[in-house]
Protein backbone atom coordinates (compact mmCIF):
# COMPACT_ATOMS: atom_id res chain seq x y z
CA UNK A 1 0.00 0.00 0.00
CA UNK A 2 1.29 3.50 -0.88
CA UNK A 3 0.47 6.53 1.23
CA UNK A 4 -0.12 9.16 -1.38
CA UNK A 5 -1.07 12.24 0.60
CA UNK A 6 0.76 14.39 3.08
CA UNK A 7 -1.52 15.47 5.88
CA UNK A 8 -1.54 16.38 9.55
CA UNK A 9 -4.61 15.15 11.38
CA UNK A 10 -5.53 16.59 14.77
CA UNK A 11 -7.72 14.21 16.73
CA UNK A 12 -8.84 15.78 20.02
CA UNK A 13 -5.40 17.14 20.76
CA UNK A 14 -3.24 14.27 19.44
CA UNK A 15 -1.22 15.26 16.39
CA UNK A 16 -0.96 12.40 13.91
CA UNK A 17 1.12 12.53 10.75
CA UNK A 18 0.58 10.55 7.57
CA UNK A 19 3.48 10.86 5.15
CA UNK A 20 3.74 10.59 1.39
CA UNK A 21 6.30 7.81 1.74
CA UNK A 22 5.91 4.09 1.16
CA UNK A 23 4.12 2.06 3.76
CA UNK A 24 7.58 0.98 4.92
CA UNK A 25 7.94 4.43 6.48
CA UNK A 26 7.20 3.79 10.13
CA UNK A 27 5.52 5.96 12.75
CA UNK A 28 6.39 6.23 16.44
CA UNK A 29 4.06 7.27 19.24
CA UNK A 30 5.69 8.65 22.39
CA UNK A 31 3.62 9.25 25.52
CA UNK A 32 5.64 12.28 26.64
CA UNK A 33 8.18 14.77 25.34
CA UNK A 34 11.37 13.18 26.72
CA UNK A 35 10.61 9.96 24.84
CA UNK A 36 9.66 11.91 21.73
CA UNK A 37 12.94 13.82 21.91
CA UNK A 38 14.94 10.61 22.28
CA UNK A 39 13.13 9.02 19.32
CA UNK A 40 13.55 12.10 17.14
CA UNK A 41 17.28 12.29 17.78
CA UNK A 42 17.85 8.58 17.38
CA UNK A 43 15.82 8.10 14.21
CA UNK A 44 16.93 11.37 12.65
CA UNK A 45 13.38 11.75 11.35
CA UNK A 46 11.38 13.94 13.74
CA UNK A 47 8.42 13.99 11.35
CA UNK A 48 7.59 10.34 12.10
CA UNK A 49 7.33 10.84 15.88
CA UNK A 50 4.00 11.90 17.40
CA UNK A 51 3.04 12.67 20.98
CA UNK A 52 0.04 14.03 22.89
CA UNK A 53 -0.33 17.77 22.46
CA UNK A 54 -1.97 18.78 25.72
CA UNK A 55 -2.35 22.02 27.64
CA UNK A 56 -1.40 20.30 30.90
CA UNK A 57 0.89 17.56 32.10
CA UNK A 58 0.82 14.48 29.80
CA UNK A 59 0.59 12.24 32.87
CA UNK A 60 -2.95 13.61 33.32
CA UNK A 61 -3.87 13.04 29.67
CA UNK A 62 -6.84 10.77 29.00
CA UNK A 63 -7.08 9.85 25.30
CA UNK A 64 -10.43 9.53 23.59
CA UNK A 65 -11.50 6.37 21.77
CA UNK A 66 -10.46 8.01 18.51
CA UNK A 67 -7.03 8.78 19.93
CA UNK A 68 -6.58 5.21 21.18
CA UNK A 69 -7.45 3.96 17.70
CA UNK A 70 -4.83 6.30 16.27
CA UNK A 71 -2.17 5.15 18.75
CA UNK A 72 -2.89 1.53 17.83
CA UNK A 73 -1.72 2.28 14.28
CA UNK A 74 1.78 3.34 15.33
CA UNK A 75 4.61 0.92 14.52
CA UNK A 76 6.29 1.64 17.88
CA UNK A 77 4.43 2.77 21.00
CA UNK A 78 6.83 4.23 23.56
CA UNK A 79 5.59 4.38 27.14
CA UNK A 80 7.46 5.90 30.04
CA UNK A 81 6.33 3.25 32.49
CA UNK A 82 6.41 3.67 36.29
CA UNK A 83 2.63 4.20 36.18
CA UNK A 84 3.07 7.38 34.10
CA UNK A 85 0.41 6.43 31.53
CA UNK A 86 -2.59 5.71 33.73
CA UNK A 87 -4.76 5.64 30.60
CA UNK A 88 -2.83 2.57 29.38
CA UNK A 89 -4.25 0.44 32.20
CA UNK A 90 -7.55 0.15 30.35
CA UNK A 91 -6.52 0.85 26.75
CA UNK A 92 -6.12 -2.05 24.33
CA UNK A 93 -2.71 -1.67 22.69
CA UNK A 94 -0.83 -4.16 20.48
CA UNK A 95 1.64 -5.84 22.89
CA UNK A 96 4.25 -6.50 20.21
CA UNK A 97 4.59 -2.78 19.52
CA UNK A 98 4.43 -1.43 23.08
CA UNK A 99 7.76 -0.61 24.77
CA UNK A 100 7.97 0.23 28.47
CA UNK A 101 11.16 2.30 28.43
CA UNK A 102 11.74 2.12 32.19
CA UNK A 103 11.14 -1.63 32.58
CA UNK A 104 14.88 -2.38 32.83
CA UNK A 105 15.14 -0.45 36.12
CA UNK A 106 11.76 -1.34 37.56
CA UNK A 107 13.52 -2.53 40.71
CA UNK A 108 14.80 1.02 41.24
CA UNK A 109 11.43 2.77 41.07
CA UNK A 110 10.84 5.22 43.88
CA UNK A 111 7.57 4.60 45.67
CA UNK A 112 5.33 7.42 46.89
CA UNK A 113 1.85 7.73 48.30
CA UNK A 114 -0.41 7.67 45.26
CA UNK A 115 -4.08 7.69 44.36
CA UNK A 116 -7.07 9.00 46.20
CA UNK A 117 -7.64 8.11 49.83
CA UNK A 118 -10.18 5.36 50.38
CA UNK A 119 -11.18 2.74 52.91
CA UNK A 120 -11.20 -1.08 52.97
CA UNK A 121 -13.18 -2.34 55.90
CA UNK A 122 -12.42 -1.23 59.48
CA UNK A 123 -8.72 -0.34 59.06
CA UNK A 124 -9.44 3.26 58.14
CA UNK A 125 -8.80 5.53 55.18
CA UNK A 126 -5.49 5.19 53.38
CA UNK A 127 -3.78 5.64 50.04
CA UNK A 128 -1.77 2.96 48.25
CA UNK A 129 1.88 3.50 47.36
CA UNK A 130 2.65 3.91 43.68
CA UNK A 131 5.82 4.51 41.63
CA UNK A 132 7.01 8.07 41.16
CA UNK A 133 6.78 8.52 37.42
CA UNK A 134 9.08 11.37 36.32
CA UNK A 135 11.97 8.95 35.97
CA UNK A 136 13.90 11.06 33.44
CA UNK A 137 14.69 13.72 36.07
CA UNK A 138 17.42 11.31 37.12
CA UNK A 139 19.45 11.80 33.95
CA UNK A 140 21.24 8.49 34.39
CA UNK A 141 17.82 6.81 34.15
CA UNK A 142 16.97 9.02 31.18
CA UNK A 143 20.05 7.54 29.48
CA UNK A 144 18.71 4.04 30.17
CA UNK A 145 15.36 5.01 28.69
CA UNK A 146 17.11 6.39 25.62
CA UNK A 147 18.80 3.02 25.17
CA UNK A 148 15.42 1.26 25.40
CA UNK A 149 14.09 3.63 22.72
CA UNK A 150 17.09 2.88 20.48
CA UNK A 151 16.57 -0.87 20.83
CA UNK A 152 12.85 -0.51 20.05
CA UNK A 153 13.50 1.56 16.95
CA UNK A 154 16.13 -0.93 15.78
CA UNK A 155 13.75 -3.88 16.28
CA UNK A 156 11.09 -2.10 14.23
CA UNK A 157 13.54 -1.13 11.47
CA UNK A 158 12.73 2.54 11.96
CA UNK A 159 16.20 3.52 10.73
CA UNK A 160 19.43 1.78 9.84
CA UNK A 161 20.87 0.07 12.90
CA UNK A 162 24.28 1.65 12.38
CA UNK A 163 22.72 5.13 12.29
CA UNK A 164 20.66 4.41 15.40
CA UNK A 165 23.77 3.23 17.24
CA UNK A 166 25.76 6.30 16.22
CA UNK A 167 22.99 8.63 17.26
CA UNK A 168 22.55 6.72 20.51
CA UNK A 169 26.19 7.16 21.45
CA UNK A 170 25.89 10.92 20.95
CA UNK A 171 22.62 11.14 22.89
CA UNK A 172 23.96 8.99 25.72
CA UNK A 173 27.04 11.21 25.97
CA UNK A 174 24.85 14.32 26.15
CA UNK A 175 22.64 12.86 28.87
CA UNK A 176 25.48 11.54 31.02
CA UNK A 177 27.45 14.77 30.65
CA UNK A 178 24.41 16.64 31.93
CA UNK A 179 23.98 14.07 34.71
CA UNK A 180 27.57 14.70 35.81
CA UNK A 181 26.97 18.47 35.72
CA UNK A 182 23.94 18.10 38.03
CA UNK A 183 25.99 15.98 40.41
CA UNK A 184 28.81 18.51 40.42
CA UNK A 185 26.42 21.42 41.01
CA UNK A 186 24.75 19.68 43.97
CA UNK A 187 27.98 18.42 45.54
CA UNK A 188 28.52 19.99 48.94
CA UNK A 189 25.01 21.45 49.06
CA UNK A 190 23.08 18.42 50.29
CA UNK A 191 22.07 20.30 53.44
CA UNK A 192 20.19 22.97 51.47
CA UNK A 193 16.47 22.66 52.22
CA UNK A 194 14.01 23.13 49.37
CA UNK A 195 10.24 23.15 48.94
CA UNK A 196 8.69 21.97 45.68
CA UNK A 197 5.34 23.25 44.49
CA UNK A 198 4.44 19.83 43.13
CA UNK A 199 5.41 16.26 44.15
CA UNK A 200 7.26 15.39 40.94
CA UNK A 201 10.92 15.76 41.87
CA UNK A 202 11.53 12.44 43.63
CA UNK A 203 14.08 11.13 41.12
CA UNK A 204 15.83 14.49 40.95
CA UNK A 205 16.14 14.59 44.73
CA UNK A 206 17.29 10.97 45.05
CA UNK A 207 19.92 11.12 42.30
CA UNK A 208 21.44 14.46 43.24
CA UNK A 209 21.03 14.39 47.01
CA UNK A 210 18.51 17.23 47.33
CA UNK A 211 16.38 17.68 50.45
CA UNK A 212 12.95 18.51 49.03
CA UNK A 213 9.59 18.63 50.80
CA UNK A 214 6.47 18.96 48.67
CA UNK A 215 3.26 20.90 48.63
CA UNK A 216 0.72 20.47 45.85
CA UNK A 217 0.21 23.85 44.23
CA UNK A 218 -0.34 24.81 40.62
CA UNK A 219 1.73 27.77 39.31
CA UNK A 220 -1.20 29.41 37.56
CA UNK A 221 -3.64 29.09 40.50
CA UNK A 222 -3.61 31.31 43.59
CA UNK A 223 -3.15 29.16 46.73
CA UNK A 224 -5.97 29.12 49.26
CA UNK A 225 -5.49 30.29 52.83
CA UNK A 226 -5.57 26.65 53.91
CA UNK A 227 -2.67 25.94 51.53
CA UNK A 228 -0.69 28.88 52.92
CA UNK A 229 -1.28 27.58 56.44
CA UNK A 230 -0.06 24.15 55.38
CA UNK A 231 3.10 25.69 53.95
CA UNK A 232 3.76 27.50 57.22
CA UNK A 233 3.47 24.20 59.08
CA UNK A 234 5.88 22.59 56.63
CA UNK A 235 8.41 25.41 57.03
CA UNK A 236 8.29 25.07 60.80
CA UNK A 237 9.96 21.65 60.48
CA UNK A 238 11.70 22.19 57.13
CA UNK A 239 12.95 25.82 57.06
CA UNK A 240 13.68 26.14 53.35
CA UNK A 241 14.67 29.38 51.64
CA UNK A 242 13.62 28.40 48.09
CA UNK A 243 10.50 27.02 46.44
CA UNK A 244 10.90 25.17 43.15
CA UNK A 245 8.02 25.58 40.69
CA UNK A 246 7.24 23.49 37.61
CA UNK A 247 6.18 26.66 35.77
CA UNK A 248 6.14 30.41 36.25
CA UNK A 249 4.13 31.18 39.40
CA UNK A 250 1.70 34.04 39.80
CA UNK A 251 3.35 37.32 40.91
CA UNK A 252 1.09 37.46 43.96
CA UNK A 253 2.29 34.04 45.08
CA UNK A 254 5.92 35.06 44.59
CA UNK A 255 5.47 38.21 46.66
CA UNK A 256 3.76 36.45 49.53
CA UNK A 257 6.44 33.75 49.53
CA UNK A 258 9.12 36.43 49.69
CA UNK A 259 7.41 37.90 52.73
CA UNK A 260 7.75 34.45 54.33
CA UNK A 261 11.44 34.28 53.43
CA UNK A 262 10.99 31.98 50.42
CA UNK A 263 12.39 32.81 47.01
CA UNK A 264 10.94 31.19 43.89
CA UNK A 265 12.66 29.50 40.97
CA UNK A 266 11.44 27.34 38.07
CA UNK A 267 12.56 23.79 37.37
CA UNK A 268 10.41 22.61 34.45
CA UNK A 269 10.05 18.81 34.49
CA UNK A 270 9.78 18.68 30.70
CA UNK A 271 6.91 16.24 30.27
CA UNK A 272 5.56 18.48 27.50
CA UNK A 273 7.51 19.99 24.61
CA UNK A 274 8.99 23.35 25.69
CA UNK A 275 8.06 26.53 23.86
CA UNK A 276 11.75 27.22 23.27
CA UNK A 277 14.64 24.83 22.73
CA UNK A 278 14.64 21.10 23.31
CA UNK A 279 15.02 18.60 26.14
CA UNK A 280 18.72 19.26 26.65
CA UNK A 281 18.46 23.05 26.60
CA UNK A 282 15.50 22.86 29.01
CA UNK A 283 17.49 20.74 31.44
CA UNK A 284 20.45 23.11 31.14
CA UNK A 285 18.16 26.00 32.10
CA UNK A 286 16.97 23.94 35.05
CA UNK A 287 20.56 23.28 36.04
CA UNK A 288 21.39 27.00 35.84
CA UNK A 289 18.47 27.74 38.16
CA UNK A 290 19.62 25.14 40.67
CA UNK A 291 23.09 26.67 40.56
CA UNK A 292 21.54 30.01 41.51
CA UNK A 293 20.07 28.36 44.60
CA UNK A 294 23.38 26.81 45.57
CA UNK A 295 25.29 30.04 44.93
CA UNK A 296 22.97 31.81 47.35
CA UNK A 297 23.47 29.03 49.89
CA UNK A 298 27.25 29.40 50.10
Amino acid sequence: MIRTAVRVVIVAGLVLQATSLLAAEKTVFASNYPLAYFAERLAGKPEIVVQPETAGDPTDWRPSIEEILAIQQADVILLNGADYEKWARTATLPPSRVVDTSAAFKGRYLMVEGGSRHQHGPEGAHAHRAPASTTWLDLSLAAEQARAVMEALASADISEKAELQRNHELLREDLLTLDAAFQQAAAGHNDVLLVASHPIYDYLAARYGLKIENVHWEPEVAPTEEMWAGLEELLARHPAAWMIWEGEPQPGSVQRLQAMGLRSIVFAPGGSRPENGDFLSLMRRNLANLEKIFAGAI
